[in-house]
């Protein structure tokens, strides 16, 4: 996704954060040498983080996408704090995208967010 969005958007260094564990090294190298072949890996940037404590200001990106994270945050009981965290980092009037594997209420095909969260 991060090799897709950088080519998307050629004007833009897109940042990929993940936890990968002990195969942090590995993952990280497997990830930089995919960018390398597909020609931007000087617009991308692989860094180990946890989604419930970004290490950027408030308000730095035009976007944020995530894919399969929230319900992956082992560090902090709260998944929400992930979330608040994605939305921190965003602009104001930027968009963000989620998708999760947490389950919808029951009788609905979705689960949205109300903002602002709790």
């Amino acid at each position: 996704m991060t090799i897709k969005a950088a080519r998307r958007f050629p004007e833009a260094t897109v940042f990929r954060i993940d936890y990968w564990g002990d195969d942090w090294s590995y993952s990280k190298q497997q990830c930089e040498n995919n960018a390398r072949l597909e020609g931007v890996s000087e617009r991308v940037v692989f860094d180990k983080q946890s989604a419930s404590t970004l290490d950027f200001p408030d308000g730095d990106f035009d976007l944020v996408v995530s894919c399969l994270t929230f319900h992956e945050v082992n560090d902090a009981p709260d998944k929400l704090k992930a979330v608040r965290e994605a939305m921190r980092v965003l602009r104001t009037r930027a968009r963000g995208t989620h998708r999760s594997a947490c389950r919808p209420e029951p009788g609905n095909s979705e689960m949205r967010l109300q903002l602002p969260l709790p």
